[in-house]
């Protein structure tokens, strides 16, 4: 898959990510969902690192927005070198875990999990970190509960406002 063809696959993630309470509380659970590229372990493992990554604040996380499933995706329409890549980055991170923290992955608690991370980003391993955490950012930023904490109390940068003479 070209660069070109992953950004459309960004681009149609929709724009209402995340179904939302009546109150505007947090948002509801989503139906149950099978993917088409990760395997449920795979999966898991994603899952856990992106909550991770990008946590629930006040606004939704990255689970909340549904990033794994997005990710799932554009991984399914994708060419084998770039899936072949991704599905090492999270074999990495469970081998990495099990030599660390004697575990995979999903395994151990947040705490252990955290603590992992940190020292994989420390790690020879970091490029399979940076690589996992970057598709999580993109991914989460390209969806409405990323879009919204980006622009959280109306943050535009100035040089983006359009002045009126």
């Amino acid at each position: 898959m070209k660069r070109r063809d992953i950004l459309k696959s960004i681009a149609a993630i929709p724009a209402a990510g995340v179904a939302q309470t009546d109150s505007g509380a947090r948002p509801a659970q989503v139906a149950a969902w099978t993917p088409s590229f990760f395997n449920p372990h795979q999966n898991d493992t994603l899952t856990d690192f992106v909550d991770l990554v990008i946590p629930s604040t006040d606004t939704p996380g990255a689970r909340e927005a549904q990033v794994p499933r997005y990710l799932d995706k554009i991984l399914a329409a994708s060419d084998h070198p770039f899936q072949n890549e991704f599905a090492r980055d999270l074999d990495t991170l469970d081998q990495f875990s099990r030599e660390t923290a004697g575990a995979e992955f999903v395994r151990l608690t947040p705490d252990q999990q955290k603590s992992v991370l940190e020292k994989m980003f420390l790690s020879q391993q970091r490029p399979s970190f940076d690589r996992l955490k970057a598709w999580t950012a993109r991914v989460y930023y390209a969806t409405k509960p990323g879009f919204d904490e980006l622009n959280k109390g109306g943050r535009v940068p100035a040089s983006y406002a359009c002045k009126m003479a």
